[in-house]
């Protein structure tokens, strides 16, 4: 996880919130190997996604 928080629970199952992160977005080439994903909580996911929206790459998406 990017801010280094415990994703797993005591029995080894994600917590909830967790998600799969791409470290390099689909959108600028990134492919859904291994090597680009990372775990992620919910928090650093939102926060990435609001740095990625202020750098346009929505609209290279076909997102407003």
């Amino acid at each position: 996880a990017y801010c280094g928080t415990a994703l797993l629970d005591s029995h080894g199952e994600p917590i909830r919130g967790a998600t799969v992160d791409h470290r390099i977005p689909k959108c600028e080439g990134g492919t859904a190997d291994r090597a680009n994903l990372c775990a992620c909580c919910s928090r650093c996911q939102q926060r990435k996604a609001s740095r990625e929206g202020a750098r346009g790459l929505g609209r290279s998406m076909g997102v407003a």
